[in-house]
């Protein structure tokens, strides 16, 4: 996959903060790549995003779309369904979903041929990714009528043997082979959503599911590094997944050369301000007492 200039960028927008990091997002994309952009608006979020913030994202986008959240209980699903109003009038061969939490550092390229590509999840100590979880995959495979995956993937940061479930955060698409893929994704989510334990996780289940039925290509970390698990990452990242602006704070502080990558962004500002440095100071604070009560515990109970 040649992407550098084949490649549709989807940004899903939302209300308040999710705005301001996707413009950011946006800004990365255009500071670091010459990927087409296409930006998606949830209509009944539109009064709760700053002008100036649309504003900007509008004139830095090539597209600017609207849509509907298509599950109100479930406002993740509006991410899937702006991938599908941008698979329905990109005329790229690719296109890609970034979460708004995301930066860009490069053009996305992948090596090899693909339906799709995405990363494994990050870590093995939630339920969809824990063995404990086997039986509850297996009748769902059974159920909507997937067969049942004989070949197991690893989890990136702490490397658990896995059945396939991947992090939806980056997806890139093969967009003349899978016109419908997003649509498909969507079906079975809003199916899953409310029906499984642990349901917040419902797009990614059904990634996981209806991925089995497709050549599927494992992204590594230099297309979606999860921070705050990685500190010191490939000089070649191309896609950090920060989640929260003060994971950045900590992220920068180790790596300067990376850090100019993103100053066009702005996003250096924001890591400056001072609900972020409190956020980030109680966060240190609260970690501190953990390990000490931690360490307490493993101490003698008498000193005298």
């Amino acid at each position: 996959m040649d992407a550098k200039d084949n490649l549709t960028v989807t940004v899903p927008l939302g209300k308040n903060e999710i705005a301001k990091k996707a413009l950011y997002l946006v800004r990365s994309l255009r500071a670091n790549t010459e990927h087409e952009i296409y930006s998606v608006l949830p209509v009944s979020e539109r009064k709760d995003i700053d002008e100036k913030v649309l504003k900007e994202i509008k004139e830095l986008s090539d597209v600017v779309v609207e849509a509907e959240i298509p599950k109100k209980d479930y406002p993740i699903s509006f991410k899937i369904e702006a991938l599908s109003k941008v698979q329905s009038k990109s005329d790229n061969k690719f296109v890609g979903l970034l979460d708004a939490d995301t930066l860009v550092l490069d053009n996305i390229e992948v090596d090899e041929a693909f339906d799709i590509a995405a990363k494994p999840v990050d870590v093995g100590q939630y339920y969809w990714s824990s063995k404990e979880s086997e039986e509850d995959w297996k009748k769902l495979y059974r159920d909507f009528e997937f067969d049942f995956p004989e070949e197991r993937t690893y989890t990136t940061v702490d490397n658990k043997k896995i059945l396939p479930y991947y992090n939806a955060g980056v997806i890139l698409v093969d967009n003349i082979e899978n016109e419908d893929f997003a649509k498909h994704w969507l079906q079975l989510t809003k199916k899953l959503h409310g029906s499984i334990g642990s349901d917040g996780f419902a797009d990614q289940v059904a990634l996981a599911l209806i991925s089995s039925d497709m050549k599927t290509v494992e992204l590594t970390e230099k297309h979606n590094l999860p921070l705050p698990h990685r500190i010191k990452p490939d000089p070649d990242t191309k896609v950090i997944h920060y989640h929260y602006f003060e994971s950045l704070v900590k992220y920068f502080f180790f790596n300067t050369a990376l850090k100019k990558k993103v100053k066009e962004t702005g996003i250096l500002k924001e890591l400056n301000s001072k609900s972020i440095i409190e956020k980030l100071i109680s966060d240190i604070v609260f970690k501190i007492k953990r390990y000490a009560l931690r360490l307490i515990k493993l101490m003698p109970g008498d000193f005298t």
